[in-house]
């Protein structure tokens, strides 16, 4: 924001304090309790803010080593997060592609490699 423009806010703001007005605008709204509650607006809101952007998973610092992994959750898909021999992370989905079962179940730890329990 330019300083000029938060001059004019401030003096605004003061306007309102010296004229002992509540409020910004002529008319006040208000917003639905069920906006606050609507599990399809939440999700909504979800897709559209997180889902669309990146997202911390997690600080490197919890990845301290090679072959270390950390298990996650983003918006409801199981992540595997590992760092690399090479010293690199990297994040995969933590599910076989043809049995859907999840592979790692432990939270954390040190492991070289990863397999389904069904096809090992």
């Amino acid at each position: 924001m330019e300083r000029a423009e938060e001059i004019g806010l401030l003096q605004e703001l003061l306007g309102l304090k010296e004229r002992k007005a509540l409020f910004l605008d002529e008319h006040t709204t208000t917003n639905l309790v069920g906006d606050y509650i609507s599990e399809t607006r939440f999700e909504s809101e979800r897709a559209g803010i997180f889902a669309a952007h990146p997202v911390m998973l997690a600080h490197g610092s919890e990845l301290d080593g090679p072959n270390s992994f950390l298990r996650s959750n983003l918006h409801g898909r199981p992540m595997l997060l590992l760092r690399g021999d090479d010293g690199q992370a990297r994040v995969f989905l933590n599910v076989c592609r043809h049995r859907g079962t999840r592979l790692v179940d432990a939270d954390a730890g040190c492991q070289r490699r990863f397999s389904c329990p069904y096809h090992a």
